[in-house]
C-alpha cells in the first residue's frame, strides 16, 4: 500500500514538473516578437530568379530560426507583430571583365502593434560575385546539393541571406528595445556590417 502510495505521488510530481516545463517554455515563446515572414517576390524575372526567391524565405526563416530571437511564422494565422516583406529585384550575371553575377533584395520591415502598420525599415540590399565563367541557364536548379552552395549563385545567395537576416533582426530587436543599443549614436549594428549596396 506504502508503495503503491509513492507512486501515485510520484506520478503526480512528475507531472507537475512537465506541467510547469511546458508552461515555462510556452512563456518564453510568447516573450518573443512575433515575425511573419511572407513569401519572397520575384520582380527580377531572369531565367534563375524565380528559384532564387523561392529559396531566399526558406534560408532567410532558417537563419532566423537558429539564432531563436523571434517567434517566426511563414503564414497569417493571427495578430502579428511585425511584418517582413522582400523582393528580389536583381539576379543577373553582370558583363563586366570579369563578369560578376548581381543580387539584390528590397526589404520592408513593418510594425503592426499600433491602429495601422509603420514601415520601420525600408532599402535595398545587394551583393556582387566575381564569376570564373559564365552561369549556366539550370545554375539555380538543386539549391540543397553542396555543388549549388560552393557555387557564385550559392555563395551570393548565403551572403545576401545574412546581411538580410542581420537587418531583420537589429530593426526589430531595437523596436522592442531601443534602450538596449546605443542610444548616443544613433545607429543600429548592421549599419556598421558590409551592406553590399
Amino acid at each position: 500500500m506504502r508503495l503503491f502510495l509513492f507512486f501515485l505521488l510520484f506520478c503526480a510530481a512528475c507531472n507537475r514538473a512537465s506541467e510547469d516545463g511546458l508552461s515555462f517554455s510556452l512563456s518564453r515563446n510568447s516573450m518573443k516578437p512575433n515575425v511573419l515572414i511572407l513569401p519572397t517576390q520575384d520582380e527580377a524575372t531572369t531565367l534563375t530568379s524565380l528559384t532564387v526567391a523561392e529559396s531566399f524565405t526558406n534560408a532567410i526563416f532558417d537563419r532566423l530560426e537558429q539564432k531563436g530571437h523571434f517567434q517566426l511564422e511563414k503564414e497569417k494565422k493571427f495578430r502579428h507583430q511585425f511584418l517582413v516583406e522582400m523582393q528580389l529585384i536583381e539576379c543577373d550575371e553582370i558583363e563586366t571583365a570579369p563578369p560578376e553575377l548581381a543580387m539584390s533584395m528590397h526589404l520592408k520591415i513593418l510594425e503592426l502593434k499600433g491602429d495601422k502598420p509603420k514601415v520601420i525599415l525600408q532599402e535595398i540590399l545587394g551583393v556582387n560575385t566575381l564569376l570564373e565563367k559564365p552561369l549556366c541557364p539550370h545554375s539555380a536548379m538543386s539549391q540543397k546539393s553542396e555543388e549549388f552552395r560552393i557555387s557564385p549563385m550559392g555563395l551570393a545567395q548565403a551572403k545576401l541571406t545574412r546581411v538580410i537576416a542581420d537587418r531583420i533582426e537589429d530593426y526589430i530587436l531595437y523596436h522592442e528595445k531601443p534602450d538596449s543599443w546605443n542610444s548616443g549614436e544613433k545607429i543600429l549594428p548592421s549599419e556598421n556590417k558590409e551592406k553590399g549596396i
